[in-house]
């Protein structure tokens, strides 16, 4: 099972409401441990930066009040490996007075942050940190959160994509090519354990099976007479969907087998072709 990355991520909404050079609804990743006091519950206010001198916040804030406004930290300096959690950084801030965290992202990974259960905060990219830096700057960023908006910003990110950590290559004992097929695994929402009716956002090989096993119980659904090997071939056949490199080029079979799932296709398909005589060798030749 090879994990992509889909053309599209969803993420939490927030809003700016000012300046109006930069309002408008951005996408990040709200803070995991804060919980809205209700449904419709939003939270909001102005944005500052914190001292160039500790700019990731692993520091206390020692003779800093932030006088109730948030605070834009930097998970790291210069590249370098960040040298605390989040949740002591909300901390600090909570500490000097702040009301909320403005979190700007590590290149390359946007996993969620647990952050506090007292003051909220967002996780942001670079490239959005870098749009609203001025206003940040100026003490003029107003920003709002609200429960309703998780989830809610779709961002497109270019071709469907191999995920860097995704299997690859051969089966070590029989030769076989492998991965089978390749199924949406990264940034996929599923539900949150014990946090009520939040989800949670987790990437990997387990996010890219369910997606599988769910065709292949749909595919059930309407033939339940089907055996589990022409099950996969329907699924392998049907699997026409290219998952490309960052730079746009189409990857091997050795990398996505077939291709990448397409439940539509493999639902409603009537013919199956795999190898009769010894269908546990229906490979990718039959795709």
């Amino acid at each position: 099972m090879a994990n992509s990355e889909s053309a599209l991520t969803r993420s939490d909404r927030f809003e700016v409401k000012g300046p109006s050079a930069v309002a408008g609804a951005y996408a990040g990743s709200y803070s995991t441990l804060y919980t809205f006091a209700s449904n419709n519950a939003r939270v909001s206010g102005t944005v500052t930066a914190a001292p160039e001198s500790n700019k990731t916040g692993c520091a206390p804030f020692t003779g800093t009040n932030f006088g109730g406004r948030w605070v834009m930290l930097h998970w790291e300096a210069s590249g370098s490996d960040p040298s605390c959690d989040s949740a002591r950084r909300f901390a600090n801030v909570a500490a000097a007075n702040g009301k909320g965290v403005l979190m700007v992202a590590p290149e390359n990974d946007d996993r969620p942050i647990a952050g506090s259960t007292t003051i909220p905060g967002v996780l942001i990219s670079r490239a959005t940190a870098q749009t609203l830096y001025p206003a940040v700057k100026a003490g003029t960023l107003e920003i709002e959160l609200g429960a309703a908006w998780r989830n809610t910003a779709l961002t497109a990110k270019g071709p469907d994509m191999l995920a860097a950590s995704s299997a690859r290559g051969v089966h070590g004992s029989d030769g076989f090519v492998k991965p089978d097929v390749a199924a949406p695994g990264t940034n996929i929402y599923s539900a949150g354990a014990g946090s009520g009716n939040q989800p949670f956002r987790l990437s990997g090989t387990s996010m890219a099976t369910p997606h599988v096993a769910g065709i292949a119980a749909q595919i059930l659904s309407k033939e339940p007479f089907l055996s589990q090997q022409q099950v996969k071939a329907r699924i392998m056949n049907t699997a026409s969907q290219e998952v490309r490199t960052i730079s746009g080029e189409r990857l091997g079979v050795d990398r996505v087998g077939a291709g990448r799932v397409d439940a539509q296709a493999a639902v409603n398909e009537r013919t199956t072709a795999y190898n009769t005589q010894n269908p546990s060798r229906s490979l990718y030749l039959l795709g």
